[in-house]
């Protein structure tokens, strides 16, 4: 029933600007009235596995779309994808959705992706309406819609669904400016519908809240651009359970009219969040710093998700020398949690961070990179004892060097890699199960032979990690060919791996074949992978087909 009622709203975009076509009729007379442009796919996907539990359905399917209608100078852009892969969910993974537009003016139907600001509304999927306009140097964002679909509990255990009230938002954003200088202001409001679930259906594990956030989001730039700065910070005023009826909770002076939008009670909390900085731009110098607070349960409703409970400084140079050919970028980080000092205790890290890049000549390229995360764990809230507290450092040491070697009719590549990583532990009591030393060294050679349209690879990795209960190397190789037929519109390839850790080994192979015609695409890819484990063999097996076309 919704997608027919989302297939109607798009069917009525797509419509209105035939009705309203005579408002620039001379230049519409030398388009195209209709034109459609866009891609479609399909996927087939057969999957079969032996000696282990299968990690996907026999057969799955997916459908997609991105396309557009233009008419005359209106453009109706919309999406669609169909699958039959349930995943975690209880219905298959069905969207459709359109983002018509008119010179300045974008309207956005269906299931939509609206960013209002980083700690507002930002990577939330939507199903509803939404309105940006940008005239010059005014913009402004309106939504409306469904940011969460009720899902009643499952008493039977059976599925992994998390159960949840219906959850509808609005917002809108309000600014002026350009890309680089701009000043926005932003307002999002969204709550759960607590008669969205039956009395039965309602768990109680959870409890319907509601959310308003007021947002600032601020770019500017000085001295022709060489200077630059940026603030992005929110205030979230959230009520877990809507549904007390006690309390009075302390609301920030200057936020008082929020509660004009928002039933407060005693589980209603305020919370911030910002991001800010100031970056110096020169010809063969560059420095950025960075500031970010995010209170300790900061949350919005228009998030998904949002690493909170945070206070971090950073500092960024970077320099290019010896005409571009050595580049150092450089940083520094420092970074502590228990905002609210109620945790046991308080983290603190350290992290610089140091890349080297150098091109002594133009077929050689060689990069040095090291970082060390120290992390050292003070007491909170209470006393902390010695045994229980971290105090680690954690450097990673990488080297990559490249050689390449080419003309117009073959093309050489030897490439190597090293990696150590380690984990040094001061605290007397863990540190002999904590810490570790790891190693990595891969060598890969690659051949093309362009006239004749073919290439092979070779490829070596050895690991090896060393921990309180020894060392436990392992090694292993991969080698591949592919070749192209009749000008590059049939492509060939297959490869195949084997690994060994301890007792444990695998071997993989991979074929997939590609015919490429005009605006048309037909692919088979073949997977096969066989594991030794000490329960025995396991043995899976998965195709997939895959048709695509422009048009």
């Amino acid at each position: 029933m919704e997608c027919r009622v989302v297939i109607v709203v798009i069917s009525i975009a797509v419509m209105l600007p035939i009705a309203g076509k005579a408002q620039n009729i001379e230049q519409m007379g030398d388009s195209t009235a209709i034109r459609l442009s866009g891609t479609f796919g399909a996927r087939a996907i057969f999957y079969d596995a032996s000696g282990g539990e299968d990690r996907r359905q026999p057969f799955t399917y997916l459908l997609s779309a991105n396309a557009a209608v233009s008419i005359y100078e209106f453009n109706v852009p919309f999406s669609f994808t169909f699958a039959n892969q349930q995943f975690q969910f209880s219905q298959p993974f069905n969207q459709i959705g359109a983002s018509p537009n008119y010179k300045w003016i974008t309207l956005h139907l269906g299931h939509r992706n609206i960013q209002l600001s980083q700690f507002t509304l930002a990577g939330h999927q939507m199903l509803g309406a939404g309105v940006e306009v940008n005239p010059g140097k005014f913009r402004a964002s309106i939504m409306y819609g469904r940011l969460r679909k009720a899902v009643p509990e499952d008493t039977t255990l059976i599925s992994l669904r998390r159960p949840s009230y219906d959850r509808v938002g609005y917002g809108a954003k309000v600014g002026v400016g350009t890309a680089t200088d701009f000043i926005d202001v932003i307002f999002f409001k969204a709550e759960d519908d607590e008669n969205s679930l039956t009395t039965e259906e309602k768990p109680e594990t959870i409890t319907p809240g509601e959310n308003v956030v007021v947002g600032v989001n601020t770019r500017k730039t000085f001295f022709k651009k060489k200077l630059s700065f940026f603030f992005d910070g929110a205030v979230s005023t959230f009520t877990l359970d809507k549904q007390l009826e006690f309390g009075d909770p302390e609301i920030p002076q200057g936020l008082e009219w929020t509660s004009s939008f928002i039933g407060l009670n005693a589980s209603t909390q305020v919370y911030t969040a910002f991001k800010t900085g100031l970056s110096f731009r020169a010809k063969k110098f560059q420095i950025n710093t960075i500031a970010q607070r995010i209170d300790s349960d900061y949350r919005s409703m228009g998030l998904y998700f949002i690493n909170n409970d945070v206070l971090s400084y950073a500092i960024q140079p970077s320099f290019s020398l010896w005409k571009g050919k050595l580049r150092i970028n450089g940083g520094l980080t420092f970074q502590r949690d228990n905002l609210n000092n109620k945790k046991v205790a308080t983290a603190k890290r350290t992290i610089p961070q140091l890349t080297v890049s150098v091109n002594p000549l133009p077929n050689i390229n060689v990069i040095g990179s090291y970082t060390n995360l120290t992390t050292l764990m003070e007491e909170g809230a209470v006393p902390l004892d010695n045994a229980l507290k971290q105090d680690q450092k954690n450097p990673i040491y990488s080297l990559t060097a490249t050689y390449v070697k080419s003309d117009t009719i073959r093309a050489h590549s030897i490439s190597l890699f090293g990696n150590r990583s380690e984990l040094k532990d001061d605290n007397l009591t863990t540190q002999q199960f904590s810490q570790y030393v790891g190693n990595t060294v891969n060598a890969t050679y690659s051949f093309s032979q362009l006239r004749h349209q073919y290439g092979v690879y070779l490829s070596y990795n050895y690991n090896e990690l060393e921990t309180f209960t020894g060392k436990l190397p392992g090694n292993g190789f991969s080698v591949g060919a592919n070749k192209s037929f009749f000008d590059r519109k049939l492509n060939l390839s297959a490869s195949g791996s084997y690994a060994k850790q301890d007792i444990t080994e695998s071997k993989s192979f991979t074929f997939t074949t590609t015919y490429q015609l005009k605006n048309q695409q037909i692919s088979l890819n073949v997977n096969y992978l066989n594991t030794i484990l000490t329960t025995g063999p396991f043995n899976e097996f998965t195709g997939y087909i895959n048709y695509s076309v422009r048009f």
